[in-house]
C-alpha cells in the first residue's frame, strides 16, 4: 500500500505539465480513494461519528503551499491523520432549507474524509442562542468549526473575545471586517450574493404585472445581513420602474413572520410582494388566502414546499442554488486550507430562477429523455 502511494505520487511530480491546482486535485482525489478503502463512518440523526482513527505509517504526504512543493511526513508515533472532525453550526431545525444543508452534510462528510456533529441553537432561528451556542462549543476546544451565522457581527465578537486556536469558518461571509479582524483564525468561505438573489426574484416577480404601482418587500430582521441583502437587491430591481411606489416591513424569516407582515399591509393594497425567504412567502399566501386575494409573490430559498407553490401557481417565483453546490464548496475549502492551506476563491453558482414555466419545460424534457 504504501509502495503504490510513494509510486503514484512520484508520478505526480515529474508531470511537469500540471499546475498546481491540478497536481493538488489528483493529491486529493488519491487521499479520498484511500479513506474509502479503509472505512465510511455512518450517521446517527444527532450526532456523526467521532473522529477518525484512520492512519497510515511512515507515508510521505505531499502538498502544496503557494508555489513551492512540500513533502510532509507524518508524526513518527502515530502517522498521518487522515480525517478531521468538523463542529457544524446551522440555523434553524424548523427551516426546511436548513434541513436540507443538514442532509447535504451528512452525504458528502464521508467524501472529504470528514466526521462532524451537527448543531442548531436551542431557540430556533435565535441569533443570541446561536451565539452561545459558538462560545459553548469554542470553549470546550472545538478544533473546526464550520459557521453559518445568523448575526455575523455578534458572532465574531464572542469568537474574537475567546481567542481561541480554532479555525472558525464564516459561510456567506456574514462577519464585519471590523468585528472579524481579531479572530486568531478565520477562514471565509463566499457562497453567493444574497443582493443578486433579491434582485432575480423581483425582476421575475414584477415581469408582466399590471397594473404596477405599489411594491412591498418583507425583510428579515435587521441584524440579519442575508434578509437585508435580499430586500436591498429586491429594490434595486424595482428602481427600474420609476413611478413604482415602494415600501419595506421587518419581519422574522418564519411563516408566521410573514403572514402578520401581510396582514399589517394588505390595507396598502399592494400589487407585488416580494418575501426575503420562502417561509415568509408562504405566510403571506396564507394571509392572501384567508382574504380570497391573489397577488404575484417572489421569494428566495427554494426550499421544495415554496417549488410545490410555484407548481401550483400559488408562488410567482422563488430563486436559489443547488444546495449540494454550496456544501461541497464549503467542505472543499475547508479541506484546502487545513491540507494545503490554500485560501478559497469566490464561488460562482448558477442561481436557479424557478418559475412555472420553468418547471413545465423541465417536465418536457424529462419525457423526452425517457
Amino acid at each position: 500500500m504504501v509502495f503504490l502511494f510513494i509510486i503514484i505520487i512520484s508520478a505526480a511530480f515529474k508531470n511537469k505539465s500540471l499546475g498546481q491546482d491540478e497536481n493538488y486535485s489528483f493529491i486529493m482525489k488519491f487521499r479520498r480513494n484511500l479513506l474509502y478503502s479503509a472505512e465510511i463512518s455512518s450517521f446517527r440523526h444527532d450526532k456523526l461519528r467521532p473522529k477518525s482513527k484512520m492512519q497510515f505509517m511512515n507515508v510521505h504526504y505531499i502538498i502544496y503551499n503557494g508555489s513551492k512543493k512540500q513533502a510532509v511526513k507524518a508524526n513518527q508515533k502515530g502517522g498521518l491523520k487522515m480525517a478531521y472532525s468538523l463542529d457544524i453550526v446551522l440555523g434553524d431545525c424548523g427551516n426546511p432549507y436548513w434541513q436540507e444543508q443538514e442532509l447535504w452534510y451528512r452525504r458528502l462528510l464521508p467524501e472529504f474524509g470528514m466526521t462532524g456533529t451537527i448543531h442548531y441553537p436551542n431557540r430556533e432561528g435565535d441569533p443570541v442562542s446561536q451565539t452561545e451556542l459558538v462560545e459553548k462549543l469554542l470553549t470546550r476546544g472545538s478544533e473546526v468549526l464550520i459557521l453559518n451565522a445568523l448575526d455575523g457581527d455578534a458572532v465574531a465578537r464572542t469568537a474574537a473575545r475567546l481567542r481561541t486556536p480554532a479555525l472558525i469558518c464564516d459561510v456567506g461571509e456574514t462577519m464585519p471586517s471590523t468585528a472579524a479582524r481579531d479572530i486568531p483564525r478565520r477562514l471565509a468561505i463566499w457562497t453567493g450574493s444574497c443582493t443578486q438573489q433579491g434582485k432575480l426574484s423581483a425582476q421575475t416577480l414584477l415581469s408582466g404585472v399590471r397594473p404596477l404601482r405599489r411594491f412591498l418587500c418583507v425583510g428579515g430582521p435587521r441584524w440579519s445581513k442575508i434578509g437585508v441583502d435580499r430586500v436591498t437587491g429586491a429594490l434595486s430591481a424595482a428602481s427600474a420602474y420609476p413611478d413604482l411606489e415602494k415600501r419595506t416591513v421587518w419581519s422574522d424569516l418564519t411563516r408566521e413572520g410573514g403572514r402578520a407582515a401581510a396582514e399589517q399591509m394588505l390595507p396598502w393594497h399592494p400589487d407585488a410582494i416580494f418575501c426575503a425567504n420562502d417561509l415568509m412567502a408562504l405566510g403571506v399566501l396564507d394571509a392572501l388566502l384567508e382574504h380570497g386575494l391573489k397577488l404575484p409573490v417572489g421569494s428566495v430559498e427554494r426550499i421544495p414546499s415554496a417549488v410545490y407553490a410555484v407548481r401550483t401557481g400559488d408562488l410567482k417565483v422563488t430563486v436559489g442554488p443547488d444546495g449540494g453546490e454550496i456544501v461541497s464548496h464549503v467542505l472543499r475549502s475547508v479541506d484546502g486550507f487545513l491540507t494545503a492551506g490554500i485560501r478559497p476563491g469566490e464561488l460562482k453558482l448558477k442561481e436557479l430562477v424557478v418559475t412555472r414555466e420553468s418547471l413545465l419545460a423541465e417536465a418536457r424534457r424529462r419525457r423526452r429523455f425517457r
